[in-house]
């Protein structure tokens, strides 16, 4: 009987050995497999987004050394908004209020004075001036106003927002020099939750020094 035994081990042990050697195999081969498995789908579109911002950048710096080709995205950028008008300081200062109520906004502080030499000079302050609201579109919203958005892996923004501060100031020559900051801002609801603040690309302050210079000429020429 013993024998027998011995005798059946020694005959099945070679297909035993064949069928373990072929799972092993089939192990290995799905093991290389998983190993030559594509990149994953966010590190492909963060190193698109790199390509892109250096292109960008590339034809920023042509474009500031005379060259044609300015992108999108940076049409309206400038390291300051300012300008200087040929109108008497009150039309210059009820425009920039109109021209906020034009964006259905709300002026928040308003304040100006007199100096010594008698010329006039102060400072409005929008509210938060709100252009975006929900999760399915406020993404691309603030991607298309925004210098540079926040990087916030997994983030959702809820809404997309705009401030304004102008300082405006009288000057000797009868001339008004108006200097306009603007700030954008977005909160961002599942991973932060909380509003963050960056730059703008300029969109937002070269439209509202644009429906500025509309209200001086329609005060004008009434």
């Amino acid at each position: 009987m013993k024998s027998l035994i011995v005798f059946l081990l020694l005959f099945t042990l070679p297909f035993f050995y064949q069928g373990n050697k072929s799972t092993f195999l089939l192990l290995a081969q799905e093991e290389e497999i998983l190993e030559e498995e594509p990149a994953p789908k966010k590190e492909k579109e963060q190193e698109k987004e790199k390509e892109k911002k250096k292109q960008e950048e590339e034809e920023f710096e042509e474009s500031d050394k005379g060259g044609s080709k300015i992108p999108e995205r940076l049409r309206y950028y400038k390291e300051k908004y300012d300008e200087t008008f040929q109108y008497p300081f009150e039309s210059v200062w009820n425009a920039v209020k109109q021209a906020i109520l034009d964006l259905n906004c709300m002026v928040a502080q308003e304040k100006y004075s007199q100096t010594d030499d008698g010329f006039f000079k102060g400072k409005v302050e929008s509210d938060y001036c709100v252009f975006s609201v929900g999760l399915d579109s406020t993404f691309d919203v603030l991607k298309k106003y925004s210098l540079e958005l926040p990087l916030i892996r997994g983030g959702r923004w809820m809404t997309g927002r705009m401030k304004y501060v102008f300082n405006i100031e009288e000057k000797s020559d009868g001339t008004v020099y108006l200097l306009l900051r603007g700030e954008i801002s977005g909160f961002e609801n599942y991973v932060t939750h909380r509003v963050h603040f960056w730059k703008s690309n300029g969109y937002w302050e070269t439209y509202i020094l644009n429906r500025i210079r509309e209200k001086l000429v329609a005060v004008k020429n009434e």
